[in-house]
């Protein structure tokens, strides 16, 4: 496998959530401006859209939507190239999530322990992301032979995917009450109680059908294009145990990577928990150039994305900006020579990013991601988490570390973030060990 993104520092990711029931909805794209756009910022790797969240390809895919406003252009393919002519990395990026069948199949979809689906919340408000359920049997071979497509479709560096798992959902689809009871005997407990074996085995099976999904769109890729990295989207690792990541699915990306959007702080402990518990490095820390990701027009001042840059390099992660592309199809070239501007000022330091460098310390954090519980819960109805699409932080672990991240930081003490994967290297290198409610 070609390690490219041991040299890559400076990355960028262009959202494309547009839908097509407008003609002019990207119908303006230019692969050629886009190419260009990116070289004004210095990057060296391009993430590129294939397929967004709503299900919209743009390619013409085999298995799938093709954007209208495409009028059966292979954008994908004429992107990449034109980003390899100006030197840069090229990953393809897919997204899992996808309202286009969601709507053609509603017996793929996921559903709550009341029957609703994940564009219904519980006070009943509405929102637009229909996500179809990982066990369903015909979404498998649907997303099976995208992943085949795709990856048949255009030589790259990599892909990179998005939006896989149960993303804050508990499902209790017919395909998942079917599966549980084939695997355990039993049906799916409605109760959460950590101290019950019966809840703790269907929150293992969440895991293992979560990596064991992550599997096929793994295999299908790595079938066509061997030499290509794949990351899958790993934030959901830190939303505590609805999200179900497991160290397995972590295992599966080549490099972690994940989009983040919050202060100093946060993006810190971020940055270690993600080195620790990724099985290369380094690590790629994604954040939007907007204010938040509701917002997709207001743009970071300069100072907050230096220091957004800064926090990156300094823990020796590679940076990567993401933009929101105009509906049209178009690009703000002024936020791309800022970037430009910004990459040469902070050079210097991209230059000591070492992907092999360990970072000193007094302590070390033990994290593991099973104990993102919280036992206080017991006792509590499946319906009382089932509010929305994203689940809330459930059982996450994040705030806790992040509070003795300041404590340590602010007693001078140098500190790193072990996890399962790297706790015999990391552990026997400290002075003191933190194992702080690690309840697994």
């Amino acid at each position: 496998m070609a390690k490219w993104y041991l040299e890559s520092k400076w990355r960028n990711l262009v959202d494309m959530h547009i839908p097509d029931w407008n003609d002019t909805f990207l119908s303006r794209f230019d692969p050629q401006a886009y190419a260009d756009h990116l070289a004004a910022s210095r990057a060296d790797c391009a993430i590129i859209y294939a397929g967004n969240c709503l299900g919209y390809c743009f390619w013409p895919s085999k298995a799938g939507h093709m954007h209208r406003g495409l009028l059966g252009r292979d954008i994908v393919s004429e992107t990449v190239k034109a980003c390899q002519a100006k030197g840069m990395r090229t990953i393809v990026y897919f997204n899992i999530w996808n309202r286009v069948e969601f709507d053609r199949h509603p017996d793929w979809r996921m559903r709550y322990i009341d029957g609703r689906d994940t564009t219904v919340n519980l006070d009943g408000s509405r929102n637009r992301y229909g996500i179809c359920c990982l066990n369903h049997p015909d979404f498998r071979a649907f997303i099976r032979s995208q992943a085949d497509d795709l990856a048949s479709l255009v030589a790259c560096d990599g892909f990179w995917i998005d939006m896989i798992g149960w993303n804050g959902t508990i499902c209790y689809c017919p395909s998942c009450r079917k599966r549980y009871y084939d695997e355990a005997g039993c049906e799916i407990p409605e109760t959460v109680n950590w101290y019950d074996p019966e809840w703790v085995r269907f929150q293992r099976r969440r895991e293992a059908w979560f990596t064991d999904f992550t599997q096929i769109v793994d295999q299908a890729i790595r079938a066509r294009q061997p030499e290509a990295t794949i990351a899958y989207q790993c934030g959901t690792s830190l939303g505590g145990w609805i999200g179900a990541a497991s160290q397995s699915f972590l295992d599966l990306s080549d490099y972690l990577a994940g989009d983040f959007d919050s202060n100093a702080l946060s993006c810190s402990t971020i940055c270690k928990i993600l080195s620790g518990a990724s099985r290369n490095k380094p690590v790629e820390f994604m954040t939007a150039r907007c204010t938040s990701l509701a917002d997709h027009t207001t743009i970071k001042s300069y100072q907050q994305f230096r220091q957004n840059v800064g926090v990156a390099l300094s823990r020796n992660c590679a940076f990567c900006f993401i933009d929101a592309i105009d509906p049209v199809g178009t690009m703000n070239r002024r936020f791309y020579d800022q970037m430009g501007q910004l990459q040469r000022e902070m050079k210097v330091y991209m230059d000591d990013v070492v992907p092999e460098a360990t970072l000193l310390r007094d302590v070390t954090i033990y994290y593991n991601l099973e104990s993102g519980v919280d036992v206080s819960m017991n006792g509590k109805p499946i319906a009382d988490f089932s509010n929305t699409i994203w689940g809330g932080s459930i059982g996450t672990q994040l705030p806790r570390l992040r509070n003795m991240a300041k404590g340590l930081i602010a007693s001078h003490l140098a500190f790193d973030i072990a996890c399962w994967n790297t706790r015999q290297d990391m552990l026997s290198e400290s002075q003191v060990i933190v194992v702080p409610n690690q309840l697994m």
